[in-house]
């Protein structure tokens, strides 16, 4: 449908709330659809690379690796539902299904943000309902499989001999990040429904009057708790855990120079991945996060600008496309599986088994004083956590 509403790009408007919001002018929105059609690409590229590896190589069918591969499906999944409508909305607004910036009346108080313009009709108020309910539970699901990555990982450094996690209890776990999140998710399918505005319609959400506005404050509240604060100090603890653990570890046994030096190298790569995950979640998703939280309060309306809701959303989609990247760079099991896979691609199958002898994951680093002598071998085991 057709946008007929008719305003400035450039120009300031005022709020209800007595705040001048300014419109996003055509070079800022350009600028906005170049960096999201990189982080398309990036996405797509990285990601689809960690599903084909998993998918090609039996010997890499662990838990972790679906752990991850299930991350992957919920990075292009995010993908595919906010940065390809934005993208969609910004160059044909008049197609009537994409994001895009709009300056609204509603309810007595212009607003201006991201709004998600749709079709008129029952189905556009499913399409309003279902993209909005399927958006945040695998936002959150994202969040979840990273906490159970950490998780999977404290497991198999501290109790190497129980087989804690298995392919089967993984499959559950993976369905429990998403079944989680869309328990209180589906009072989203009720507060929101379309909107129409000078000829337009748009997917908005109401909790006013059928359900009272204390209910989207703890809400909110619950949802930055759970799907964040908890997720993110359990990821800090575990992966503190972890690198203590290993540090402090002695290995069984004569070491040369070159061998100490070698297992330092080795500990120092670990210390940087686990820094870097934790790093990318923490503040990647920390100001969409508080922007949320923000939004509950009438008494701030003035930080709710566009370009803080941008900058944020912006965030999220960067952690998405960075997320698989992080496992290729620091796991050399994902190192030489991808250049394999571009060595081989398209004339046969990737086949990393030779490869597995050289190192293994974080289960059997635990087991390396029992399972072999000192040396080489053990930095390379501790290397590829």
């Amino acid at each position: 449908m057709a946008n007929n509403t008719s305003f400035t790009p450039s120009a300031a408007v005022r709020t209800g709330s007595g705040c001048n919001f300014r419109l996003f002018n055509d070079t800022e929105i350009w600028l906005q659809v170049t960096s999201y059609l990189l982080i398309i690409l990036f996405s797509s590229f990285g990601n689809t690379v960690i599903i084909s590896i998993v998918k090609k190589n039996p010997r890499m069918r662990s838990p972790i690796n679906y752990f991850i591969v299930n991350l992957c499906l919920a990075n292009l999944m995010i993908m595919l539902m906010n940065v390809v409508p934005y993208v969609v909305g910004r160059i044909s607004p008049h197609k009537g299904y994409g994001i895009s910036g709009r300056k609204l009346l509603i309810r007595g108080q212009f607003r201006i943000y991201d709004y998600f313009t749709i079709i008129s009709g029952l189905a556009g108020t499913i399409i309003c309902k279902l993209h909005v309910f399927l958006n945040g539970c695998t936002l959150n699901a994202a969040i979840l499989t990273l906490a159970v990555i950490a998780a999977d990982r404290f497991i198999a450094i501290f109790f190497p001999l129980r087989r804690a996690i298995n392919s089967r209890k993984a499959i559950w776990l993976i369905a429990a990040t998403w079944f989680v999140p869309a328990l209180p998710g589906t009072i989203l399918l009720y507060v929101n429904r379309i909107y129409e505005f000078r000829g337009s319609w748009y997917c908005l959400e109401f909790w006013e009057p059928d359900i009272p506005i204390i209910y989207n404050t703890v809400y909110s509240a619950a949802d930055f708790i759970l799907f964040y604060a908890l997720p993110l100090l359990e990821i800090i603890v575990f992966y503190s855990a972890i690198i203590y653990k290993i540090w402090m570890r002695k290995i069984p046994g004569q070491t040369t120079t070159a061998n100490q030096q070698l297992q330092m190298k080795a500990k120092k790569n670990v210390f940087k991945m686990l820094l870097v995950t934790v790093l990318t979640f923490a503040l990647l998703w920390l100001p969409s996060r508080l922007f949320m939280l923000i939004s509950m309060f009438d008494s701030l309306p003035c930080f709710r600008t566009p370009t803080l809701r941008f900058m944020g959303n912006f965030l999220v989609y960067l952690n998405c496309a960075i997320n698989p990247f992080i496992y290729i760079m620091f796991s050399q099991d994902y190192r030489k599986a991808s250049k394999a896979l571009f060595d081989c691609v398209p004339c046969r199958k990737v086949d990393i088994s030779c490869l597995h002898s050289q190192s293994m994951d974080i289960t059997e680093l635990t087991n390396s004083g029992r399972q072999s002598g000192p040396g080489m071998g053990s930095s390379k085991r501790i290397e590829n956590i």
